[in-house]
């Protein structure tokens, strides 16, 4: 099997430039994780040559890997399901066209670790707080928790 991987670009805020729900963020990186086993995602800046100025506006990328060995959908599958949370997205935040993308990697692989339900303290940073799961995109978009 081929190691693929699928990045579908998210907007932070509407055409009027009000900030658009982080539910939304959360259910796409949901329907990635459930269909790729697992989602990264990370703020970005996108921009665009409007004629005489450069507009840029603020992303979540949200990406996910299928990694040889570990089953999962086939790339046409992988395809499929990129292109339907596109949609996804583009109907709930007005956009006229939201960039998806599907690529074949070279090579990917995980290292093994060490799990471990804790870590001993002398490697936990004191004073910083623990973001719950359901404000996790806030926080990274710099929001309130909802």
């Amino acid at each position: 099997m081929a190691e693929y991987g699928w990045r579908l670009v998210v907007p932070t805020v509407d055409n009027s430039g009000n900030p658009i729900k982080t539910a939304l963020l959360q259910h796409i990186a949901d329907e990635m994780a459930r269909a790729f086993g697992g989602v990264t995602v990370y703020p970005a800046a996108g921009c665009w040559d409007e004629g005489d100025k450069l507009h840029c506006d603020t992303n979540m990328v949200l990406t996910s890997a299928q990694i040889q060995g570990v089953e999962g959908p086939s790339q046409q599958q992988g395809d499929l399901i990129i292109a339907q949370l596109a949609h996804e997205v583009g109907e709930a935040t007005g956009q006229a066209q939201v960039l998806e993308q599907s690529e074949r990697f070279g090579f990917s692989n995980y290292q093994p670790g060490h799990y471990a339900d804790r870590l001993p303290g002398d490697r936990l940073q004191s004073g910083m707080p623990v973001i719950p799961q359901t404000d996790v995109f806030a926080h990274v978009l710099g929001r309130p928790a909802s």
